[in-house]
């Protein structure tokens, strides 16, 4: 009998061979090597607690865990094991396999021009530009973080980057992100193809900017003098807190997620009353001229920040436009996939060829690269 136990230390490291994995496949499915399963699982399990598995994965196994049984065929008393161990070998198994069986044998083109062609798509990075008021335009340097609004415009290191002036805009190209920290102290995270508005200084009752594309703010309190957010025909009251503010324009909506504090939601229009009153864990969203509130998961909205890809039961086209704004690439649909949905945890920093094996995992589509267009396809 093959050794499990190498074999699986093989697949874990992504050293197998197409034909090892398979064999794999099949010893899982063995309802003799129970035992030895368990020991691998639990041992993983262990391993877990060191290494913190992603809760997301796991989440995305379950979710995906049936889609993933046809291919490796489980039977008999692999069935009866712990709820636990499955969840933990589908988690296991779906993370290693983004690199190892479905290397072989996903719904990704693997022919040597789409390798070559994937291999020049690389995740974002810092890039940014500042436009001062005089219209002379600034670019920022990669290798800083973010920059500093104060009696000069400088890095977060401190080296300069100009001399003072009234008002500038910060704007990220598609691939791009940067951080800003306003002149009053609230620091600003400005996702890619996005644009941020800006004073030099918050003179009188307010502090405004205009935002273009979306940012995650943690404004600094002051009931004195409201934060003021401007985005399309909506505009976000804030007097201290944690939220994120998505205005794209190809998503034709808003949606403002809060985090911590409490912020007023207006129509740009709108001077008589406060709108929408949100509170943490809450997000309005905007659409067509009307508003709605609803209950979500806040730190999956702004997850982006913390470098990673976040979604629940997301529908497949609005993944793909993050994926767009952040790879730089042009998604094509052959047919329409609406109906697809993910539910995961992705970094950001992957391989976008591990990005598209991960949301294939459905196995309701299909991905194939060309050049810097990905094209969607369903299975």
């Amino acid at each position: 009998m093959p050794d499990i136990q190498e074999i699986y230390a093989k697949f874990l490291a992504r050293q197998c061979t197409a034909e090892e994995v398979e064999l794999l496949m099949v010893q899982f499915a063995d309802k003799d090597n129970a035992a030895v399963i368990q020991e691998l699982i639990q041992a993983e399990i262990d391993r877990g607690h060191d290494v913190e598995v992603e809760q997301r994965d796991i989440a995305s196994a379950h979710q995906n865990w049936g889609a993933l049984d046809t291919r490796i065929h489980r039977q008999g008393r692999i069935r009866k094991l712990q709820r636990y161990w499955i969840s933990a070998v589908a988690g296991l198994l779906l993370i290693a396999l983004g690199a190892t069986f479905y290397y072989y044998n996903i719904n990704i083109s693997t022919d040597n021009t789409a390798v070559v062609a994937a291999n020049k798509i690389v995740p974002g990075t810092n890039r940014a530009t500042v436009t001062l008021a005089d219209g002379s335009i600034v670019d920022l340097s990669d290798r800083q973080t973010g920059l500093v609004v104060g009696d000069n415009l400088t890095y977060e290191d401190g080296s300069a980057i100009s001399a003072a002036t009234t008002s500038a805009t910060l704007t990220t190209p598609r691939g791009g992100q940067y951080r800003i920290t306003l002149a009053d102290g609230t620091k600003v995270w400005l996702n890619a193809a996005s644009s941020l508005q800006y004073p030099v200084r918050f003179d009188g009752d307010t502090r405004e900017v205009t935002l273009r594309g979306e940012a995650y703010f943690e404004v600094v309190h002051n009931a004195r003098k409201p934060f003021i957010v401007s985005s399309g025909e909506q505009r976000t009251l804030v007097k201290g807190t944690r939220f994120n503010v998505s205005a794209y324009a190809d998503d034709h909506q808003i949606a403002t997620t809060l985090l911590e504090g409490s912020v007023a939601i207006q129509r740009m229009r709108t001077t008589e009353d406060e709108g929408l009153l949100l509170r943490p864990g809450q997000q309005a969203v905007m659409k067509d001229g009307e508003m709605s509130i609803r209950p979500v998961d806040a730190h999956e909205a702004m997850a982006w920040s913390q470098g990673k890809f976040m979604f629940t039961d997301t529908a497949l086209p609005v993944i793909m436009r993050q994926i767009a704004r952040w790879y730089d690439v042009e998604i094509v649909y052959m047919q329409p996939v609406d109906d697809v949905t993910f539910t995961g945890s992705i970094s950001r920093f992957d391989n976008i060829q591990d990005v598209l094996r991960k949301l294939a995992l459905t196995e309701r589509i299909k991905f194939e690269t060309q050049e810097r267009r990905i094209m969607v396809k369903r299975e």
